[in-house]
């Protein structure tokens, strides 16, 4: 929005007067030059054509007839706010503004199809005048009155009666909200061989994914917070903690997976086991709560009834098909537990084929990406969408977008014995130090439609990839306290847990790894975990190119909010 509003003070009733005067414009080298001395000399008044030391005051009855400048200025006045309009303003120029108590004075009301979207709904003119309205948002069409659309503004010309002018207004998309609001643009980083926790306020990188630009955030960013969605949560306690479901895993001899629990019967069932890791959980055995140290309590936990709670999310980046790719960050800006569960990738972990989000059969990196049956994680991950986000939010979600789970093996080496290979990523991240947001091979490219992968996902949502974290700032096997580690309290998002990524790491000794972060211990660190491990998980999720934003500036206290609508395309 360019324009000057320029508010007059008097401060007595002689010939002085200060002009307090606000740009404001999405150019923010566009600043005016003038002084206030040098404002203050540009303007006399008159009344009806006579000279006058004071200007009329607002209320007095006086409204303005014309407003003349000698060398090409262009003001308009706002009679209701008893405000200057600057248009065009030479630095050089004599301005007059002739008040008059008479007739010749008309009002030009506006409607906005958004309640609030203008800067007035009403304001008056002389005979043949120009009143102009701004907006913020985007001007769709103006109807009722003659008029100029231009870049946030309404202006309405040649009045000559009262009128009115409906105006229909609506949101910007949020990927141009993001751009708008992110001036500051470095553009490619070069070097990804070391941290980047820069406190980068307002600051968007690029990239390229498929040949197309993509902007992300990098190092410290403090305003990439979005608030969408709403998460069910049953609140089933115990001694005042919230209990979950154990899965133990007899393997292993250790819980590898917990549940949140989705209704009343589940909360209502006894026998507690206490355990360290996972606080207080139901579904095991009293043996089974033994081996994994915990301490056996007989009791029912208390159910507390359902609440649906708003869900915040850090913007990643944004990917080629125009949506913005989102990191789950739980029910508040300054959670600890921002994940959904503590589970394992893949409860089995003794074949390559387990680093896949889906994986088909053993014996061949082909067998492998057949992609016919689910991994533990993305089981879990789909419930929690089909119960949060699919029936209200669905539509407002990519199904273009893609989520890279790369098992490329460039080295070729793949084998099911125990000699050691590593995927692409890691060979990306650890040895060249070369991310790239391009995903290989259409197998690894989960994606719901598959006109832009494999169109083997019933729901739109992943992980982050190891890929996106070294975009971030983090750098493999280095604390990294960047976005991504951060709550708006300035400490770990995820307490100490560990949290699982997208990425395949690499195969050794019977065992398989994928890419996680670390939590409080080791802020940020990249690092590769068995995948039979229960640590954090934190969806990944793409809003559509086409959502609209709502409100917000993308700061912890102000997230992006989007524009929600009946519509069933979402937009």
């Amino acid at each position: 929005m360019k324009y000057i509003k320029i508010s007059i003070v008097i401060l007595s009733v002689s010939f002085i007067s200060i002009f307090a005067y606000k740009l404001t414009t999405n150019n923010s080298n566009n600043k005016l030059s003038l002084t206030k001395e040098q404002m203050k000399e540009m303007l006399s008044y008159t009344i009806d054509g006579n000279s006058t030391s004071s200007m009329p005051t607002k209320g007095s009855g006086y409204k303005v007839k014309s407003i003349t400048c000698k060398s090409g200025s262009i003001l308009t006045w706002d009679n209701d706010n008893w405000l200057l309009e600057v248009e065009k303003l030479e630095s050089e120029d004599l301005c007059n503004i002739d008040f008059t108590t008479g007739t010749g004075s008309y009002t030009v009301t506006a409607v906005p199809s958004i309640a609030g979207s203008l800067d007035s709904t009403s304001k008056t003119t002389t005979e043949n005048g120009t009143v102009t309205f701004y907006t913020d948002l985007v001007i769709d069409s103006v109807s009722g009155c003659t008029n100029e659309i231009s870049d946030g503004k309404v202006i309405v010309k040649n009045i000559t009666s009262n009128t009115t002018c409906n105006i229909n207004v609506s949101y910007m998309k949020l990927y141009d909200k993001l751009l708008a609001d992110k001036t500051t643009r470095p553009g490619a980083r070069t070097s990804f061989s070391s941290v980047l926790t820069t406190n980068n306020t307002n600051t968007l990188y690029t990239s390229t994914e498929n040949g197309t630009t993509v902007y992300y955030f990098a190092g410290n960013a403090t305003d990439n917070w979005v608030k969408f969605g709403k998460q069910k949560r049953v609140i089933c306690t115990y001694n005042g903690q919230q209990v979950s479901i154990g899965i133990y895993s007899s393997a292993i001899k250790r819980i590898n997976m917990v549940n949140l629990i989705e209704n009343e019967s589940e909360c209502t069932g006894t026998n507690i086991c206490v355990t360290t890791g996972f606080g207080p959980v139901i579904g095991v055995t009293q043996s089974e709560c033994s081996d994994t140290n915990g301490q056996w309590i007989t009791a029912t936990p208390t159910y507390g009834g359902i609440e649906y709670l708003d869900i915040y999310w850090r913007i990643i980046r944004t990917n080629s098909d125009g949506s913005v790719r989102l990191l789950y960050h739980g029910t508040s800006t300054t959670a600890t537990d921002a994940y959904i569960r503590r589970l394992a990738f893949n409860e089995k972990y003794n074949d390559p084929m387990y680093v896949g989000y889906m994986y088909g059969t053993s014996g061949s990196l082909v067998n492998n990406r057949t992609n016919a049956t689910n991994s533990t994680i993305k089981g879990v991950i789909d419930t929690w969408y089909k119960n949060n986000l699919n029936t209200n939010y669905g539509k407002y979600i990519s199904t273009t977008a893609v989520y890279c789970n790369d098992r490329s093996n460039p080295a070729g080496g793949y084998n099911t014995g125990n000699t050691e290979f590593y995927y692409a990523a890691r060979t990306r991240l650890d040895t060249n130090k070369t991310p790239s947001y391009d995903c290989a091979t259409t197998e690894d490219k989960f994606t719901v439609d598959s006109s832009t992968g494999n169109g083997k996902l019933k729901y739109s949502i992943a992980l982050m990839t190891a890929d996106e974290v070294s975009f971030a700032g983090g750098l493999a096997w280095t604390s990294a306290p960047t976005w991504y580690y951060y709550n708006s309290a300035n400490g770990s998002s995820t307490g100490s847990t560990w949290w699982w990524l997208l990425s395949p790491s690499n195969w050794y000794g019977g065992y398989t790894r994928v890419f996680v972060v670390h939590g409080s211990v080791s802020p940020g660190y990249l690092n590769s975990n068995s995948v039979d491990g229960a640590i954090g998980v934190r969806p990944a999720i793409s809003l559509k190119s086409c959502i609209k934003y709502s409100t917000g500036d993308g700061s912890a206290s102000a997230p992006y909010t989007i524009e929600e609508t009946t519509s069933t395309s979402g937009c």
